[in-house]
C-alpha cells in the first residue's frame, strides 16, 4: 500500500510505465487499485489488471492511495509507475458567505480539452447554516447512468452515503440545499467529448425554504445529525394552481412531550402562519400523511436550547388528480400512501406516481401495508407497479387483498405506480416504502 501526499493546492498524476499483472474480466485474482483520497474507504477510480497500461491517473486533491493485491498463484512481473505533483486546474476548499459566488470548470463555457476530475468542498463555518447551489449553465454528456461525464453534489466531503445527486446532460438542475454545514461538489469530464462543463453559484442558506414545482424532498437542518437548539425555520409549499398538496413522512424525531411543548413541527393548510392548523408534530412516531385541500402548505420547526433529535425527511408531491392521488417524486428513498391512509378511500381513483431515484441507482419496493377491496383478478380495485416510467414497462403485477407481494427490485432508477379503483369499495388502501 502506498500513500502519496504533495503539496497543498495541488494534484498528483500517477504514470503507469510497466504493467503485467494476472489477467481476469473484473481483476479478481491479481490487481493495482486506485483510490481519490487517503485509504481504501475513499473514491475507487479505477482497479486495474492484465497488460494494457493505463492511462494516466490524476487526483482531486492533494491525496492519492495505490494499493497492490496479489493470490498465491499466477505469477508475473507486476508494475512500475512514476508520480508528480501539478497545480491544480480545478478543486478546492473554500467558504460560503452570505453573497453568491461563482463556481466554474476549467475554461468554461470552452471545452477543457483533457480529462478532468476535480473536488470543491464548501463550508458555510456554522452547523445552523447550510448551502444553497443554483446553476448557471450545465453542458455534458448525457446518457442515463451519467456513467462517462457527470457533477455531482454530496452532502458531506467525508463520503457518508447520504444524498448525493448526479447530473449531466445539458438540463439545468433544481436549486439544491445541503442538509449539514458542508458540501462537496464533485466532477469528471472527457477530452473527447467537447462538453462545455458547467457554472455554478453558491452561498450561505439559512433554514427558511420555499419550495415550488411539483414535488421534492423537505429535509430538517443538519439531517441526517440533530437538528440545530433555538431554531425557528418557516418553509412554505407553494404548487401550480389546480393540484394539491401531500407530505408523506420517512423518518421523523422531533422532542417528545405530550403537548409538544419544546420542539414541533407545525403544518397550516394554507400559505400563511394563520392559514388553518392542520397538525402540531413531535416525538418518535412517524406521522401519517398530509393532505392539503390546496396548492399550498406553511410550515414552522421550533426548537427550545436543550434536547435536540434528527428531525424529519419528509416527500411532497402535488397532484392535479385529487388529494393524495399521485404525482412525480425523486430522491433516494421515500415513501407513498393511497389517498386518505390510513383512513379509507372513498372516490373512484386513477393515481399515477412517477418516482425517479439518481442515476446510477436501482429502486426496490417494499409494500408495507396493503387493503384494497374488489375483484380476485385484481381487475376493479388495484396498485400497480412497472419497472419503468412508461405505461408499456413491465408490470411486477397488480395487487389487491390484504396479501404484501415480495420485494420488488427494478432494474434502473424509474418506477412508476398506479392505483385504481372502481368507487364501488372502499378500504385503506396501501403505504409502500421505495430504496435505492
Amino acid at each position: 500500500k502506498w500513500t502519496i501526499i504533495v503539496g497543498d493546492n495541488k494534484v498528483v498524476t500517477l504514470q503507469f510505465e510497466g504493467f503485467d499483472l494476472e489477467d481476469h474480466f473484473n481483476c479478481r485474482y491479481d490487481y493495482v487499485a486506485v483510490h481519490d483520497g487517503m485509504s481504501e474507504d475513499d473514491p475507487l477510480i479505477g482497479r486495474y489488471c492484465g497488460t494494457q497500461v493505463p492511462a494516466p491517473i490524476t487526483s482531486t486533491s492533494n491525496v492519492l492511495y495505490v494499493r497492490f493485491v496479489a493470490d498465491y498463484t499466477v505469477h508475473k512481473a507486476g508494475f512500475n509507475a512514476t508520480y508528480q505533483q501539478q497545480d491544480a486546474l480545478c478543486g478546492g476548499a473554500f467558504s460560503a458567505s452570505d453573497s453568491p459566488q461563482t463556481i466554474s470548470s476549467p475554461s468554461y463555457p470552452r471545452p477543457v480539452g483533457q480529462d478532468l476530475r476535480c473536488r470543491w468542498t464548501i463550508d458555510s463555518g456554522d452547523s445552523n447554516q447550510q448551502i444553497r447551489v443554483s446553476f448557471n449553465g450545465l453542458n455534458l454528456i448525457s446518457d442515463n447512468n451519467c456513467s462517462m461525464e457527470y457533477i455531482e453534489l454530496r452532502d458531506s466531503p467525508l463520503g457518508w452515503t447520504g444524498r448525493s445527486h448526479l447530473y449531466c446532460g445539458t438540463s439545468l438542475p433544481p436549486p439544491f440545499d445541503s442538509a449539514g454545514r458542508t458540501l462537496q461538489i464533485n466532477y469528471m469530464v472527457t477530452s473527447s467529448s467537447g462538453s462545455q462543463g458547467f457554472s455554478l453559484r453558491y452561498q450561505i442558506a439559512n433554514c427558511n425554504r420555499t419550495y415550488t414545482g411539483t414535488g421534492g424532498k423537505i429535509f430538517s437542518p443538519g439531517w441526517p445529525g440533530n437538528y440545530p437548539r433555538n431554531a425557528y425555520c418557516e418553509m412554505s409549499i407553494s404548487a401550480p394552481a389546480g393540484t394539491y398538496v401531500t407530505l408523506y413522512f420517512n423518518s421523523f424525531y422531533i422532542e417528545p412531550h405530550s403537548t409538544c411543548r419544546y420542539d414541533y413541527l407545525e403544518i397550516r393548510n394554507g400559505s400563511t402562519s394563520s392559514s388553518p392548523l392542520i397538525n402540531q408534530l413531535c416525538g418518535n412516531t412517524i406521522p401519517n400523511p398530509i393532505f392539503a385541500t390546496g396548492n399550498t402548505l406553511w410550515m414552522n420547526l421550533v426548537t427550545d436550547s436543550s434536547i435536540v433529535h434528527p428531525g424529519y425527511d419528509i416527500t411532497w408531491t402535488a397532484s392535479t388528480s385529487g388529494m393524495g392521488c399521485g404525482g412525480d417524486i425523486v430522491g433516494i428513498n421515500g415513501s407513498i400512501t393511497s389517498p386518505n391512509y390510513p383512513g379509507n378511500y372513498t372516490e373512484r381513483h386513477s393515481c399515477r406516481w412517477l418516482i425517479t431515484a439518481p442515476a446510477r441507482r436501482v429502486i426496490t419496493v417494499y409494500v408495507v401495508n396493503i387493503n384494497i377491496l374488489g375483484s380476485p383478478d385484481c381487475n376493479r380495485a388495484y396498485v400497480e407497479i412497472h419497472n419503468g416510467y412508461l405505461d408499456s414497462s413491465p408490470s411486477f403485477g397488480r395487487y389487491c387483498g390484504n396479501e404484501q407481494p415480495p420485494p420488488l427490485r427494478a432494474s434502473g432508477n424509474k418506477i412508476l405506480i398506479k392505483f385504481v379503483t372502481d368507487g364501488f369499495h372502499t378500504a385503506p388502501g396501501f403505504r409502500l416504502l421505495y430504496t435505492s
